[in-house]
């Protein structure tokens, strides 16, 4: 099993998130509404100052990243999680919600999905969020303490 931790991110990370944002992200946004660099760069630096950013670290390995804040009425706001594509369905992002609940004493966590994106939305559902409301272009979810620790993962069949 994989050690996880989570680290501070400084400035020389910001490359590292920049890179697998894009990857991860370039998709779905424009699909949604085109890919405008300038506006993505902007959106990305106060995304940087507003949230606290953690590398997902495995011994000297970074694995992905997490943005997120504390929003007073709805817990830890999980602004992006973004794995690495070799680090993707392995079970690690489970294991980081069920360590974010225990770091931050957080009774629930809550986030935004895509609509598009299904195979996110389907991994969160799995990992005991539900939909809270719909946005026209997202899915909120939220899921509290209990889901998440009692949600079974779902059996892949190779």
């Amino acid at each position: 099993m994989i050690n996880l931790r989570l680290a501070q991110a400084g400035n020389e990370d910001k490359s590292y998130f920049w890179r697998h944002y894009q990857q991860a992200m370039r998709g779905h946004i424009e699909s949604q509404w085109g890919w405008d660099e300038n506006w993505q760069r902007q959106d990305f630096a106060k995304r940087w100052q507003d949230n606290q950013n953690l590398l997902v670290v495995s011994g000297h390995l970074n694995l992905g990243y997490i943005q997120l804040c504390q929003r007073p009425k709805h817990g830890l706001y999980i602004t992006m999680l973004i794995m690495a594509p070799q680090w993707r369905n392995k079970g690690i992002g489970r294991r980081l919600l069920l360590q974010l609940l225990k770091v931050y004493q957080a009774q629930e966590l809550t986030l935004r999905v895509f609509r598009c994106n299904q195979q996110a939305l389907q991994f969160y559902v799995n990992a005991g969020f539900c939909v809270s409301a719909e946005e026209p272009d997202f899915y909120l979810l939220q899921a509290g303490a209990k889901a998440l620790q009692t949600a079974q993962p779902e059996v892949r069949l190779a």
